[in-house]
């Protein structure tokens, strides 16, 4: 008995304050607002990406083809260059200009690629995303 007697006395001055069911469901629809905003921005930042990967796709494609097209003005420039540069990057064997040619067209398009995606995604900013969610109301 002595020891639940301690317990009282020690809960006796024991008072927490409880806040209002308003306050709290104000607090928790802060929570939830913020929630969905987050979720929102995170389906535009998927919706931005999709179209900036399709825009460099689409990029890479159309200078690979372009410079798919180029290919044999890009073969004479490398039988052009002097004997003595082209001995000193390719070596003294032979070389297969075409595969060099080939791969300066693969490194282009990825390149290009590559930059068409930054691009795409700096230009298609989250602002202007966050803007077209921000005007869907909302539920209360």
């Amino acid at each position: 008995m002595e020891e639940d007697d301690k317990i009282r006395n020690l809960f006796a001055g024991f008072n927490p304050d409880l806040t209002p069911d308003y306050e709290f469901m104000s607090g928790l629809q802060r929570a939830i607002d913020a929630v969905e905003l987050v979720k929102e921005q995170n389906i535009a930042l998927k919706r931005r990406s999709r179209v900036a990967v399709v825009i460099a796709a689409l990029t890479g494609f159309v200078v690979g083809v372009v410079l798919t097209l180029v290919m044999s003005h890009m073969d004479s420039l490398w039988i052009s260059l002097p004997a003595s540069f082209s001995q000193y990057v390719f070596g003294a064997s032979g070389v297969d200009f075409s595969m060099v040619t080939w791969i300066v067209v693969a490194g282009a398009s990825v390149l290009t690629a590559l930059n068409a995606y930054e691009i795409a995604m700096s230009r298609l900013s989250l602002g202007n995303a966050a803007a077209s969610v921000a005007s869907k109301p909302r539920r209360k």
